[in-house]
């Protein structure tokens, strides 16, 4: 989704996006840097009612336990998270990475991380 988000950016002035749970949607710049299109790309992920396969509990809210976190600078994984969380974050100028738990077969912590370049 991201990709697909970013590849569009590159030919438009742009790209629209879920910024609340009620489902409004922003148009968002594509000429924004990275730092903020990570904050966009979390808060449309986030309200897209993403759940967390391993842990669907409940928290202090209605909301099932959140599969994404966002930090501007690098991921904080200081949440009670653990295997199917996703952190993503603003990781230079034109890059934002994610890092996902996907978790081993033997029930241990397994990451995959990837950056993605927008133009």
């Amino acid at each position: 989704m991201i990709v697909a988000g970013l590849t569009h950016c590159a030919a438009a002035t742009h790209i629209t996006l879920m910024r609340e749970k009620d489902g409004k949607q922003e148009n968002v710049s594509c000429s924004l840097d990275a730092k903020f299109m990570a904050a966009y790309f979390y808060f449309h992920l986030k309200h897209a009612e993403f759940v967390n396969p391993y842990r669907q509990k409940k928290l202090f809210s209605d909301d099932s336990e959140e599969m994404f976190y966002y930090d501007a600078d690098d991921p904080t994984w200081g949440y009670p998270d653990g295997r199917g969380s996703s952190s993503i974050w603003y990781s230079g100028k034109n890059t934002i990475t994610i890092k996902s738990n996907i978790g081993a077969d033997n029930g241990s912590d397994f990451f995959l991380t990837d950056s993605l370049i927008g133009e």
